[in-house]
């Protein structure tokens, strides 16, 4: 079997040897780890009883009798379980037990390291392919129309939008994240995709000396225009129904319409910036305030998905692509993902009634009597943030259209191929070899006609009942709580040989005994065959004469 699977694993072929295919050899290979250590121990056990007549394979003491009869040699775990007994007691074990224990442990690692060293796999084939699938087109990108990149933006954060499922790709090596519509790819590795990328250095509360004096207006206009954030100011203050007010005010270095900046999104890395100062009351008593600076950057282009797993795909290699040019009859250009979130909050919010569902976007507004929640700014930027990834999502599927891609996957066939790993090998055949040189030295150092089949606890307690003083005063309890069992045992032997019916027992291993005749066997089991079928015969004598006086009678 083992060179057989070793010629599967080195040539993959299935006739190489005798007649063997592979279905065969996992059959085998089943059959060998279910059953070599059970055969194992059914040989031991019947080498333990013959061991017991020879002094030097004997156990040294009743107790270990019983661990033979046990087959506490069988496994690790029963095994294991002996060493403190063993060290309490100072019971040393006969060279018998130890040889069992381990031609067994030989026997368990066997299939293990078998496994291991020619591992078993499905064969699988690359298949190339292709797929029409709606991503983010790059004729569409540039076209998208702001009021609808809001209001789909919108949707999207309230989720309101159903089956708006955009796909977001991650990438191992860093935060960015690829957008390309809710085209399903997958399990498809995919090359080339189209879409755009969203790096995000996020929107955090600013802290340090390179900040605005203070959340006011005028402290933070005065501020942005010496850093240059200046192409964009807007200010802003909500209302809510429960009592909140928002007031809200930033500028951005970006700024872009129909005729300004129009072609912004062809930039290989178009970023935006924003500071925010946040001021909300309730009731007149201060709620939360604070700075926010967030940083966004989007770039069209194409990336590669790799699937490490059928619901974990990555992005690689991205290439940047400019939004293809064409003419277009819109009044304007779409917006930054940071720009529209930060607009839509200080601007839509307000003047379309929608204040309390903005109030909650920004985790101001929780008013649930059973919620205890006290807002802060960290959750404030938070939330920004969330809103800037929907507006991307918007921008992604507004520009959804079918598009080709080519891609590749691995497809399982149904075929199993070992390999080889040389360094489990080696340790298989020692352990194989171990094992057959032991079963072989003891199949010849032990086994002799013997007076049963195997040593089991009927065996161990029919000795055991001609020395009835080793269990006195112990009617109950275990094995190692009776210390009369300590005492030597010998060996086994023919104690009546001068009856014509013998008597197995156990002697001292320096008395005299007289050990096993077959032939004297034979004639026991003779003269006990005639016995019975003299009680047989009388019996049926005895039952015809008391038929013959019934007849009698009658």
């Amino acid at each position: 079997m083992i060179a057989l699977l070793d010629h599967l694993a080195t040539t993959g072929e299935e006739n190489g040897i005798l007649v063997f295919d592979r279905q065969s050899l996992s059959v085998m290979l089943v059959i060998f780890a279910q059953a070599h250590l059970p055969i194992t121990a059914m040989h031991l056990s019947r080498l333990a009883i013959s061991a017991l007549h020879d002094p030097r394979t004997a156990p040294r003491s009743w107790t270990e009798l019983f661990w033979l009869a046990d087959r506490n040699w069988q496994n690790p775990v029963s095994l294991g379980l002996l060493v403190m007994p063993m060290v309490k007691s100072r019971v040393l074990p006969s060279p018998t037990f130890a040889i069992f224990s381990l031609t067994c442990l030989l026997a368990t690692i066997t299939p293990i390291t078998m496994s291991r060293a020619w591992p078993a796999q499905s064969e699988s084939m690359t298949v190339n392919g292709t797929i029409t699938a709606n991503c983010s087109s790059l004729d569409k990108l540039g076209q998208v129309d702001p009021k609808s990149q809001l209001s789909v933006g919108v949707a999207l954060c309230t989720g309101q939008t159903e089956g708006a499922d955009i796909q977001a790709y991650y990438n191992e090596n860093s935060d960015d994240e690829f957008f390309s519509g809710s085209g399903s790819v997958y399990g498809l590795n995919v090359t080339s995709i189209p879409g755009f990328l969203l790096r995000n250095q996020g929107c955090f509360p600013m802290k340090g000396a390179s900040r605005p004096a203070s959340n006011s207006d005028d402290d933070l206009k005065r501020w942005c225009d010496g850093t240059g954030l200046n192409e964009t100011w807007h200010s802003s203050t909500l209302n809510g129904s429960n009592g909140i007010v928002l007031h809200m005010s930033w500028c951005s270095n970006f700024y872009a319409n129909a005729s300004y900046n129009a072609r912004w999104m062809s930039e290989p890395n178009a970023s935006a910036t924003a500071a925010i100062a946040v001021t909300a009351t309730n009731g007149g008593s201060p709620l939360v305030s604070g700075l926010i600076r967030c940083d966004l950057s989007i770039s069209s282009g194409t990336a590669d998905v790799v699937y490490q797993s059928f619901y974990d795909a990555a992005f690689r290699k991205f290439q940047h692509h400019p939004p293809t040019d064409a003419a277009s009859v819109q009044s304007d250009v779409p917006y930054h993902p940071l720009y529209a979130a930060l607009y839509y909050i200080t601007q839509l919010g307000g003047n379309n009634g929608s204040a309390d569902t903005t109030l909650n976007q920004l985790n101001i507004g929780i008013d649930d009597e059973d919620y205890d929640y006290t807002p802060n700014i960290d959750d404030v930027a938070s939330a920004i943030d969330s809103v800037a990834y929907c507006m991307a999502g918007s921008l992604a599927s507004l520009s959804e259209a079918p598009v080709h891609l080519n891609y590749t996957m691995l497809e399982s066939l149904d075929i199993v191929q070992w390999r080889r790993k040389p360094r489990y090998i080696v340790a298989t055949l020692i352990s194989i070899a171990g094992w057959f040189l032991l079963l072989v030295y003891s199949t010849v150092k032990m086994y002799r006609p013997t007076f049963g089949g195997s040593l089991n606890s009927y065996v161990a307690a029919r000795l055991l009942a001609d020395s009835p003083e080793l269990v006195e005063g112990h009617c109950c309890g275990e094995l190692k709580s009776n210390p009369k069992l300590h005492a030597p045992f010998g060996c086994v032997a023919d104690v009546r040989a001068d009856e014509p019916v013998g008597h197995i027992g156990v002697v001292a291993s320096k008395e005299p005994r007289c050990a096993l005749d077959r032939k004297r066997r034979e004639y026991s089991l003779t003269i006990l065959q005639i016995t019975t079928q003299g009680l047989i015969i009388k019996h049926f004598h005895n039952v015809s004469a008391l038929l013959s006086g019934m007849r009698a009678a009658i």
